[in-house]
């Protein structure tokens, strides 16, 4: 599908070859945060999207990474937004956010063990 993200095909988003720009949903969660580090170090420049409530987190999680691996953390930048917020999703914000990227890793969920 022409102008679709390759990440919508997951075995082109995994063999294409680095480095390339790859925005993340989720960043600061359970999948994501792995997935970010796993394709910052291997040379890919990552977009962590991640929400308000959990922007601490992953500036907290990047910053003890720098110490570590500061070449890998240099290549992660966060970015703060709510999928559900007007605006990510339409033309303009297609524009600020997903259009920076070469493939697109949706892993954001709400996840409520309350809810039905």
């Amino acid at each position: 599908m022409a102008g679709a993200p390759a990440a919508c095909y997951p075995s082109a988003a995994v063999n294409e070859p680095s480095p390339r720009t790859v925005l993340v949903t989720g960043a600061a969660g359970f999948l994501g945060w792995p997935l970010c580090l796993a394709l910052a170090r291997r040379g890919d420049s990552v977009l962590m999207m991640v929400r308000r409530n959990r922007r601490r987190n992953a500036r907290e999680r990047v910053d003890a990474l720098a110490l570590l691996e500061p070449d890998v953390a240099a290549r992660l930048r966060i970015l703060v937004g709510e999928l559900a917020e007007e605006g990510i999703l339409d033309a303009r914000g297609r524009k600020r956010v997903i259009d920076q990227a070469d493939a697109v890793v949706h892993c954001a969920a709400v996840v409520d063990p309350a809810a039905d």
